[in-house]
């Protein structure tokens, strides 16, 4: 017995402790590996590929807040290894996050729209002190988007300075223009920073309309404090030297510094608020302005602006402008039409004379006249006065016309293309009215009737590719019946029912409405073909009603569109959805726009009311802005009587609600918008009192 247990001692135990070793070292390791690890730090978010970050993997790390609103949102925080945007955070206790702060952030990785994000489950201020240094970049390289969310540093001279709401808006420009927004300016009295070269202290952000590609950088700035002056040019404003405009001609922006200028000449062309053309002996000049200065045809002009060059044309941009009560004689020069694309006429006042090849006057307030033959043409842009009628111009017809030679890049071809602006009141003379030849006239129809058949091959092809997709679905939803009849039983016969009804009225409005109006419209096309050689006169009447029956199918075919492929919107989404709807109407329209959205009320709602909602409100602000007259809008978003309630108010001029009958598609569309999701449609509104609209959502909806 002993023997045996000695022998145990000297070869069991061994291998117990044996045994134990490869337990520890090829099973429980590799299951403690196998554990997904806690991000701890900035830089292990943003090396996560796309996928991956959209996994939800934990993240606790401590950083310091390098830009904060609420009112956005806005988050970005910053560590040793990188700087990242923390998404949809809301902080208990009323506490409010400041810049400089140290915090610990626990939360999940995100994919974002652009680079990896942080949801946070919790954010934490502690009691810690560290330094985030700005790393200086190149204007040249931010809209790069390498450096999305980064605490940076950079230099540029201010261009334009616009105050909004309490916030400032920044141009700057340093080898190219970059925008800066100052979050918090109303902790100091702004003062102007316009022609001072500044220094900033800020974090990159990239903004988005509708899709997900962002369509610019900027750099957000949580304050004054973040501003440095590096140097403010002396002297200033209208004490600059006064420059001529050969002088401007040569300048190239290759320049280590850029500065306004103070030049002088004899107005050609004005655009208020958009453009205007000076001329001086030496040459003439483009000059970009908002300001809305009225001054009459040959007066004498200052400007202070921003020398640059577009398209290879000399152009001051964000121009201010003063007149001096004086007027110059102006001597137009004449100048043959095949002669206009000559660089050497940029900015030149001219007469020439063309012949007239086509008419656009669907901008209410330019008429676009196209000039020329094969060889050459040129684009004559007539500015239109309030009141003042189109051009009853005429392909064929020939006209004399005087105006300001500029030229621009077609946004299309990419190509330079030369436009000469002008005005009605400039009167262009006709000087001929080319009489009907009957084979330029063929021509012409028989382009028209191809055009015309194109569109209409094209629309039947939609037409069939929806009428294939609905016949698709049907048919899935037929083998989901058969294949999983347990699942089917849930639903009620009278749903199923609907849902079939559904698709069958699809078919059959697209089959009735759409195929049906393009066969006839093809018949008409095709009589219109057949009259060409007998009867040419009678042609132009029969295509503008096959235009007119083509425009409607049209219509029809994108009502069909838009139902198939709905944008799909977040509720938490919302407010940030109508800020974007605001960049898009322009600052002066924006400024005028004031947003009250409870965001917490503003996630509980579902995707499909809150598009709704965003239709509402695009409806209602377009409709003041266009109608109304009004100084300020507002848009809120809130609680009543525990139902939620959508408010557009302006205090515009109102109207009388005895007449909501006879008003236009705007109110009809917003009251059809509300009864789609169950809510309740309001107005009041008195003449020179304002309109209050107000959408109540049933309790279903919250």
């Amino acid at each position: 017995m002993n023997t045996r247990l000695q022998n145990f001692k000297r070869g069991g135990i061994p291998l117990i402790w044996f045994l134990i070793a490869v337990y520890f070292l090829y099973i429980r390791i590799p299951f403690v590996s196998a554990e997904e690890p806690i991000l701890t730090n900035v830089l292990q978010v943003l090396s996560l590929p796309g996928v991956e970050s959209s996994k939800g993997l934990e993240v606790r790390l401590k950083a310091v807040i390098t830009c904060s609103e609420p009112n956005f949102p806005l988050l970005f925080v910053q560590d040793d290894t990188g700087g990242i945007y923390i998404y949809g955070y809301v902080v208990g206790n009323g506490t409010l996050l400041h810049p400089g702060q140290t915090v610990e952030v626990v939360g999940k990785t995100g994919r974002g729209r652009f680079s990896p994000i942080i949801s946070p489950t919790q954010i934490r201020v502690v009691n810690e002190t560290r330094e985030v240094r700005a790393v200086p970049i190149d204007p040249a390289k931010l809209q790069s988007g390498v450096f999305d969310s980064q605490y940076v540093e950079m230099e540029g001279v201010v261009l334009q300075q616009t105050n909004m709401a309490g916030q400032l808006r920044l141009e700057l420009f340093n080898g190219q223009k970059f925008t800066v927004w100052v979050l918090h300016s109303t902790l100091a009295p702004v003062e102007d920073l316009v022609d001072c070269k500044i220094k900033i202290r800020g974090v990159v952000g990239a903004l988005f309309l509708d899709s997900n590609r962002p369509y610019q950088f900027l750099v957000y700035v949580n304050d004054q404090t973040a501003i440095t002056v590096i140097t403010r040019p002396q002297p200033q404003g209208w004490a600059i030297p006064s420059s001529s405009i050969a002088e401007i001609v040569q300048y190239s922006p290759i320049r280590k510094d850029l500065h306004r200028v103070h030049i002088t000449g004899s107005l050609t062309f004005l655009w208020p608020g958009r453009q205007l053309f000076l001329q001086s002996a030496e040459g003439g000049i483009l000059v970009k302005t908002s300001t809305t200065n009225h001054f009459h045809f040959g007066e004498i002009v200052e400007s202070l602006g921003f020398p640059f060059r577009a398209a290879g044309e000399p152009v001051l941009e964000n121009a201010i402008l003063r007149g001096t009560g004086k007027t110059n004689v102006l001597t137009c020069l004449p100048i043959p039409l095949n002669n206009l694309n000559n660089s050497t006429n940029c900015s030149t006042w001219i007469e020439s004379e063309g012949q007239v090849m086509n008419v656009n006057s669907s901008d209410p307030e330019l008429s676009r006249v196209q000039l020329g033959d094969i060889h050459a043409s040129i684009e004559l842009c007539l500015l239109r006065e309030k009141g003042e009628p189109v051009p009853d111009f005429r392909p064929g017809d020939k006209i004399r016309f005087h105006g300001v030679v500029q030229t621009t890049v077609d946004a299309i071809t990419q190509k330079p293309r030369t436009v000469v602006w002008s005005t009605m009141a400039d009167s262009p003379q006709l000087l001929s009215r080319v009489n009907t030849v009957l084979e330029t006239r063929q021509q012409q129809l028989l382009k028209a009737t191809t055009t015309i058949l194109g569109v209409a091959v094209v629309l039947l092809t939609i037409t069939l590719l929806l009428i294939r997709r609905w016949g698709q679905e049907r048919g899935r939803l037929l083998e989901l019946t058969e294949a999983k009849s347990l699942e089917v039983q849930t639903l009620s016969e009278a749903q199923i029912r609907r849902l079939v009804q559904e698709r069958e009225k699809m078919s059959r409005d697209l089959h009735d409405e759409i195929i049906q109006s393009i066969y006839a419209v093809g018949l008409g096309l095709e009589e219109c073909k057949s009259q060409l050689k007998k009867s040419p006169e009678s042609v132009g009447g029969r295509l503008e009603r096959a235009q007119q029956a083509l425009n409607e199918v049209i219509r029809n075919v994108r009502k069909f569109i838009a139902n198939i492929e709905e944008r799909i919107l977040k509720g938490r989404e919302f407010k940030t959805a109508v800020k974007s709807l605001l960049l898009t109407l322009g600052e002066t329209k924006a400024n005028r726009i004031s947003l009250e959205i409870n965001q917490e009320l503003a996630e509980e709602l579902d995707s499909g009311v809150a598009l709704e909602l965003l239709n509402i409100t695009k409806e209602a602000i377009v409709n003041a802005l266009r109608h109304s007259a009004a100084k300020v809008i507002t848009v809120y978003l809130r609680e009543e009587n525990n139902r939620v309630v959508l408010g557009i108010q302006d205090d515009g001029k109102g109207f009388k609600t005895s007449d909501l009958s006879h008003k236009g598609f705007g109110l009809r569309n917003i009251r059809s918008r509300a009864r789609e999701i169950g809510a309740t449609f309001d107005v009041e509104s008195h003449s020179g009192q304002g309109t209050h609209i107000r959408i109540e959502l049933p309790e279903t909806n919250l």
